[in-house]
């Protein structure tokens, strides 16, 4: 099992959920994360060449990926060249296949691929750019016979559609705040809660049932 993301799988989520894999006596899990990147900026950080050095490395039989929380910018080459300005109509095709490729980097015969939603935050203006991120995310990993794109709304929306800002958290007494005051990334609590989540899926990838 391989966890490769942003912050929040360098963080409390990523920590969490890392835990409980290693706890499992049939799993190894390895984690490489690097807060605040994403797919647009190989330039700051290029997860192509990492994911497939990973890969390499590793030779999972899942791999987890959340990431794009980042990717609502212009787009850069490796090379450099011309940037693909956010707005412009040819985004969301090189956003495509910049999804596609990366998926395709990481995949090998018989491995899955878990790819998170990022979770819904409440903020409006955040969340305009996310609705479109999450959207090309879903039609190409969807897409992918070796892929599962893992819907999280349900995690963390109440039952009018609205951001959930606190829940009831394994090893807390009460109803914890899952966000930190920023909006987007996870208190303790809300980690631990969306690792809670999450573990249940990445198992079912792994074809073994939660205990």
């Amino acid at each position: 099992m391989l966890l490769l993301g942003d912050s929040l799988i360098a963080t409390g989520f990523g920590d969490y959920l890392l835990a409980r894999l290693e706890a499992h006596p049939l799993i190894r899990a390895s984690r490489r994360a690097r807060s605040s990147t994403g797919l647009a900026r190989p330039d700051y950080f290029d997860w192509m060449a990492v994911g497939e050095e990973e890969v390499k490395r590793h030779q999972p039989d899942v791999v987890v990926v959340i990431l794009g929380g980042n990717d609502g910018q212009s787009l850069l080459e490796r090379s450099g060249g011309k940037p693909v300005h956010w707005g412009k109509p040819e985004w969301e095709e090189a956003y495509r296949r910049r999804l596609d490729s990366f998926a395709s980097v990481i995949s090998a015969p018989g491995r899955k691929i878990v790819w998170l939603e990022l979770p819904a935050t409440g903020l409006k203006r955040f969340e305009q750019k996310l609705g479109v991120i999450r959207d090309l995310q879903r039609e190409v990993i969807g897409a992918r016979a070796d892929a599962r794109y893992v819907d999280t709304r349900a995690f963390f929306t109440d039952a009018q559609g609205r951001a959930l800002l606190h829940a009831r958290v394994e090893g807390f007494r009460k109803p914890m705040k899952l966000r930190m005051d920023d909006g987007v990334h996870f208190t303790i609590a809300g980690g631990r809660y969306f690792a809670s989540k999450v573990y249940p899926e990445v198992l079912g990838a792994l074809g073994l049932a939660q205990g």
